[in-house]
């Protein structure tokens, strides 16, 4: 949360100093609630020594606000975990497994975002033929999952990368 709410201060200043493109009624309550997100926090500790967050404020723009997005991205693990331990209480042989897909940094974002989901539709297409034909690829194999896609960017241009949970067979 430490480094999320440094990067919020980054936003600030963004949105103070080069949203004029934006109406200023926009832009003050970006400005408002990016602003106060995650600034009343309280944790309750239960007798079994467990912290929770029990109350908080919370601005709910997760593109934009990195807390918001720490929140949102917990709450989806923990949705897809107990999807998991469903699938593998119905076959103990499963085992997921993290893929990570990446393509090389470029300074055209769209361009970047374009080559990486237009290779995930190979990937799942590969996969699809594999079901339906039995045609060979490795990723056939996987019986399901999950991913997501996350961008960085650096002094290098941008960074689209695909973080991918599957769930295979051992062998």
């Amino acid at each position: 949360f430490e480094t999320a709410q440094s990067n919020q201060a980054k936003i600030l200043n963004y949105l103070r100093h080069n949203a004029n493109n934006l109406p200023p009624s926009t832009v003050d309550k970006l400005k408002k609630d990016i602003g106060g997100c995650g600034n009343y926090l309280v944790f309750h500790q239960y007798q079994n020594k467990a912290v929770r967050l029990g109350k908080a404020s919370f601005c709910k723009k997760h593109f934009l606000c990195q807390l918001c997005a720490i929140r949102r991205g917990a709450k989806q693990v923990e949705a897809h975990m107990k999807k998991l331990e469903a699938l593998q209480a119905q076959n103990a042989n499963l085992k997921p497994f993290l893929l990570t897909y990446t393509v090389k940094n470029g300074k055209d974002l769209k361009e970047r975002f374009t080559h990486l989901t237009g290779s995930l539709k190979k990937l799942m297409k590969l996969r699809r033929n594999f079901i339906a034909r039995g045609t060979h690829s490795e990723f056939g194999q996987t019986l399901g999952g999950v991913y997501s896609i996350e961008f960085t960017k650096s002094k290098h241009g941008w960074h689209p990368h695909v973080h991918m949970v599957v769930l295979l067979e051992p062998d």
